[in-house]
């Protein structure tokens, strides 16, 4: 006999693993961002030199922790959070991509115009979701979320985004790639970025795929935006440490 994904136990047990499930990625992003707090208090306090595209790892790492702590809860996230946290994500790759393509119009103008229809799928999916109070569990619980089209089309949009970025970044960087450090770490943290975050989305794609239940088809979406928000912000810390860390030893012997 075939399981019932929707019989209201099956339902009320997927809900029980998905509030454990999240309490572990919280537990996850918590101690990300503990882990770099001196990387960041450099930054507020001064001693790093602040650049504009600070702003948008902050609030990259703000919505993750909004979001994730929203669904530890209630389970019933503010979606606004998930969709900013994955766009920015993004948008950061794409911003280092811009720049070892030293903002060439055919490269940003293309990247620019992707980020944009993003959002806007992205934005979409923010009509349809619905839950409902559970007095005896004390949360809310999912009834119902974006039409299966519309998730799949927004997950692998993002997967086919994140392989662009990847490849116009990996093209440039190859090409240059006896020219420094910053070079050969952008490569390395790029691949393994794309790797992760693609091995991720797939995973929640092919579950929403299945279409077994509204739990079960947004099951992997917390852990898309934690690891997709590590995995870009690290790329960040490193690129400017190592800048940095350049640029101070270029002074002292200069």
């Amino acid at each position: 006999m075939a399981k019932d994904w929707h019989d209201p136990a099956e339902m009320a047990k997927d809900s029980a693993i998905y509030a454990r499930f999240v309490l572990v990625l919280a537990g996850i992003a918590a101690w990300d961002v503990l882990r770099t707090l001196p990387f960041d208090l450099s930054i507020i306090t001064g001693r790093r030199k602040w650049r504009w595209p600070m702003l948008l790892y902050f609030a990259n790492r703000i919505f993750m922790l909004i979001h994730i702590f929203a669904y530890c809860v209630n389970l019933n996230a503010i979606q606004l959070t998930d969709m900013l946290g994955t766009c920015t994500s993004t948008i950061i790759l794409a911003l280092r991509t811009i720049a070892v393509w030293h903002r060439i119009k055919r490269v940003w103008v293309p990247l620019a115009g992707l980020s944009v229809v993003q959002v806007v799928l992205w934005g979409l999916t923010m009509q349809y979701s619905k839950s409902v109070w559970n007095s005896q569990r004390r949360v809310c619980q999912i009834l119902s979320t974006s039409p299966v089209p519309l998730l799949i089309a927004v997950w692998s949009f993002t997967m086919t985004l994140d392989f662009i970025i990847m490849v116009l970044c990996s093209v440039r960087l190859w090409r240059t790639r006896g020219r420094g450090g910053i070079s050969s770490l952008l490569l390395r943290d790029g691949m393994a970025y794309f790797f992760i975050t693609f091995i991720v989305n797939l995973v929640q794609t092919i579950l929403a795929s299945l279409d077994l239940n509204p739990i079960m088809n947004i099951i992997v979406l917390p852990m898309t935006l934690v690891v997709s928000v590590i995995a870009s912000t690290t790329v960040f810390r490193n690129v400017f440490t190592l800048h940095d860390d350049f640029a101070s030893e270029f002074e002292r012997t200069g």
